[in-house]
């Protein structure tokens, strides 16, 4: 090729560019404040929204400037991003039909509910989730579970070096199908295939886009054929989870499980679930449930090893809950558990700073609506960047530090001194408001303040349904592992500072630094 068809080809891409950002462009017209004009926004990198950045680790323009309500892009289409807790609390409430999930949009199975029939899923699945039979009946089996990892990778520590990409995601991807589905080898196999559904990779995403690349003789459309033969076994699993609720004899017992726990939770609810509901895999083995327990577990153990003295706080409490109670780390219970509140502090401060997920699940506009003055015409999709709002310094001082004791002061999450009812003031309440209005006032901020300590599972009344579940379950591996060993790591700790990780996009789990690390039993790291 000569230099001149180079040049006219570089021209012409260019070219090509500029009018594809033009026509881009011309969608965000509609995104427009009466007075303010047209909302502020990421511009793309040409198409392609944020994906590069994913590809190739690039940092993504700050937002934190573009204030409350910014837009973002997405192949062709504005994102519109939602940082205003008022608005999120208005967008993501259930009884806000103009905004229904954007998966409702395409043919999941979920779309066979309608609201009054979600309910009924609700309540069967709360009842289950948060009871506190369901917490101490499957305890025990998650620490059968990190024994038998400790008896296989562990034992004897001064051989073993574990990786925190590897070693982890196959613990608990085991752990897991045991607690989530049973015993057998098929659930194990079942739940790792949807695992490695939700594990989106470049070859996922173009195979997403074009559905017909599937069809084509490669080794990716075989493995997805037969992944896909193996996330059917759910449907069977489920079958005979939701016929033996009750044992037929005194030997068949039924194995405890979550799928069983819900089962029996149909049974006994005066509507129950159909056969055909229980089959629907999605409220067990979503991206949620099965990519969040490694992300927060591969957290943990890297900010231990880089806060050895709050290991050895949540150590110290441990060995005294436990002694305090006669208990031991073979047969602690879920009632111990709760009395660990510097462990559970240092839970819920971790999950601040590496919530599992950047984004929540979008929301779709079924009808033109105003958002902060903003004109949000109708199809438009809507989301909030959880994690800029866990480290904004307006709501928690020093957000980029890790400090657990920060969790026992949340009172003080917003700038807004506590409200009182002040007759003669000219600030916050004047004469001329009523006792009514600040106690609505006083509403709006106690509201406030939950919606930023539960973000990171969900805003509204449809977050996280397992929140609970999730913690009994990483911090039964926690009081199960960290009484018994450190972890150190064997690599430069420079290499690895958490300023290099970055917040995957929307249905991407936060993606730690690859870390190698040696486990030491507790009697030998203190003679070190």
């Amino acid at each position: 090729m000569e230099f001149m068809d180079i040049i006219y080809f570089l021209v012409l891409i260019y070219l090509t560019y500029v009018v594809i950002i033009y026509l881009v462009h011309r969608k965000t017209r509609f995104l427009v404040h009466p007075i303010k004009g047209v909302m502020n926004g990421v511009n793309p990198v040409f198409i392609f929204g944020d994906i590069p950045f994913n590809l190739f680790g690039l940092k993504p323009r700050a937002t934190n400037a573009l204030g409350d309500i910014y837009y973002r892009w997405f192949f062709w289409n504005p994102v519109v991003e939602i940082k205003d807790l008022n608005s999120l609390h208005y967008i993501y409430n259930m009884n806000c039909i103009n905004y229904p999930r954007s998966w409702n949009q395409s043919n999941s199975p979920l779309n066979i509910l309608s609201k009054s029939e979600a309910k009924r899923f609700y309540r069967i699945y709360f009842n289950a989730l948060l009871s506190k039979n369901t917490m101490s009946e499957l305890l025990p089996i998650v620490r059968e579970e990190v024994f038998d990892f400790i008896k296989s990778k562990i034992d004897p520590p001064s051989n073993r070096v574990l990786s925190t990409n590897i070693d982890i995601p196959k613990f608990l991807l085991k752990l897991m199908s045991r607690v989530y589905l049973g015993s057998g080898e098929d659930c194990l196999e079942c739940l790792t295939a949807f695992y490695d559904k939700f594990h989106n990779n470049p070859k996922t995403f173009l195979h997403f886009l074009f559905p017909l690349l599937y069809k084509l003789p490669t080794k990716f459309s075989k493995n997805y054929q037969e992944s896909k033969s193996k996330r059917l076994l759910f449907k069977l699993i489920a079958m005979k989870a939701y016929y033996r609720v009750q044992p037929c004899s005194d030997d068949d017992k039924i194995e405890g499980s979550l799928l069983n726990v819900i089962a029996k939770a149909s049974y006994n609810d005066r509507e129950g679930l159909s056969l055909d509901e229980i089959i629907i895999p999605y409220f067990i083995l979503n991206i949620t449930s099965l990519c969040s327990p490694i992300s927060i577990m591969t957290s943990f153990i890297y900010m231990m090893i880089q806060h050895p003295e709050v290991e050895d706080k949540i150590r110290n409490e441990i060995n005294q809950v436990l002694k305090r109670n006669n208990h031991t780390v073979e047969n602690f219970t879920y009632d111990d558990m709760l009395e660990m509140t510097y462990l559970d502090a240092s839970f819920d401060e971790l999950v601040r700073l590496y919530p599992p997920f950047g984004r929540l699940i979008p929301r779709v506009a079924k009808n033109s609506d105003r958002v902060l003055g903003y004109h949000i015409p109708k199809g438009t999709t809507i989301t909030c960047p959880v994690s800029d709002i866990l480290r904004d310094p307006k709501y928690f001082e020093e957000p980029d530090k890790f400090k657990p004791e920060r969790q026992f002061k949340f009172n003080a999450i917003l700038d807004s001194p506590p409200l009182k009812y002040c007759p003669g003031s000219s600030h916050l309440f004047s004469p001329t408001r009523s006792r009514e209005s600040m106690e609505l006032a006083k509403d709006d901020i106690e509201r406030n303040k939950r919606i930023v300590k539960s973000m990171p599972w969900g805003v509204g009344s449809n977050k996280c349904m397992a929140k609970e579940f999730s913690k009994m379950m990483i911090k039964t591996i926690i009081i199960t592992l960290y009484s018994q060993f450190t972890f150190r790591s064997i690599k430069d700790s420079e290499q690895y500072k958490f300023s290099n990780i970055k917040i995957e996009q929307i249905f991407q789990p936060t993606v730690e630094p690859p870390l190698l690390f040696k486990p030491i039993p507790i009697s030998q790291s203190s003679q070190e």
